[in-house]
């Protein structure tokens, strides 16, 4: 590499300073090391008030008996043990069949569709919202954050993993067009996802979310219900999925009619398992954090 000019010139990774004008990668421990044209270098001498501030650094003692606590965790991170088991349980066994592609079968897809765009207008801000990940939408439900519910959050987390590495497997092997491809005078409001369409991505995290924090916490599981249909109609109403994609993910989480083989009854399993030794499963730490919760009756309004 051509050593770098005098004039403070720039490399990606370096830093200003080098006493050839060059750049030298910065380390952990700052200085030193190795410039980028690959000569070897010394750091550069310190001072006194520096040596004066390692030797009282240097007598500082150490903490001994320290835990990284399941709260100090990512919880988006911790959940990928979860994910890990999960891979381990036989997931692959719970089948799909292909998508109907047939015309008559796409024209009533794309009819149902249709029925649906006089609803975007009242819709477009969640349309918009829901392009990217569910999980601020669940949150917001739950008015929960990371640092409020870190094991709930975990559980949705690992929910949302489990349901995109499924997601994205079916969509691998069957490829299917997305709904403006075949229609494309529905015009989606929001950019079209750049995977295929079967099955819909937002109706599996949907539905294995709500499953999942249903069980967390009971007293939420109407709400969860409702939340997932919306989640899920919402892309049929924004054009970028068709129902029969939403009804292969249902198929996916519940199986058929609630009944075989599926993907929440491979992971349920996982979540009352241990997965980290000594500690409470993923549901049961989830399930504390709602203790306390219970329902009620509904709301009547007054009239």
């Amino acid at each position: 590499m051509t050593r770098s000019s005098g004039d403070g010139g720039m490399s990606p990774g370096g830093r200003v300073g080098a006493r050839d004008g060059g750049m030298r990668p910065e380390g952990p421990g700052g200085g030193g090391g190795l410039p980028i044209d690959g000569a070897l270098e010394g750091p550069s001498t310190p001072t006194m008030a520096q040596l004066d501030q390692a030797a009282v650094t240097g007598k500082l003692p150490l903490i001994l008996g320290a835990t990284w606590r399941p709260g100090h965790w990512d919880p988006t991170l911790r959940a990928m043990p979860i994910l890990a088991a999960f891979a381990r349980s036989g997931w692959e066994k719970v089948t799909l069949p292909p998508p109907d592609n047939a015309p008559k079968a796409l024209a009533q897809d794309v009819a149902a569709m249709l029925d649906l765009v006089y609803m975007r207008e009242d819709r477009m801000d969640e349309l918009v919202a829901q392009s990217g990940e569910p999980a601020r939408y669940w949150a917001q439900l739950f008015s929960m954050t990371p640092q409020s519910h870190p094991a709930t959050w975990t559980l949705m987390s690992a929910a949302m993993a489990v349901a995109h590495m499924v997601c994205i497997h079916w969509k691998s092997v069957y490829n299917r067009p997305r709904p403006p491809q075949v229609y494309p005078a529905l015009m989606p409001p929001i950019p079209v996802p750049p995977h295929p369409s079967y099955p819909s991505g937002h109706a599996l995290h949907a539905h294995l979310i709500g499953l999942a924090l249903a069980e967390a916490c009971p007293a939420m599981a109407p709400a969860c219900r409702t939340l997932a249909e919306r989640l899920t109609v919402n892309r049929h109403i924004a054009g970028v999925h068709f129902p029969s994609d939403s009804e292969a993910s249902q198929r996916l989480v519940h199986g058929v009619k609630g009944k075989g083989p599926s993907i929440w009854a491979k992971l349920l399993p996982v979540l009352q398992s241990e997965i980290w030794p000594g500690e409470p499963s993923p549901l049961a730490a989830a399930r504390a954090e709602w203790s306390g919760a219970s329902s009620g009756p509904p709301p009547k309004p007054e009239g």
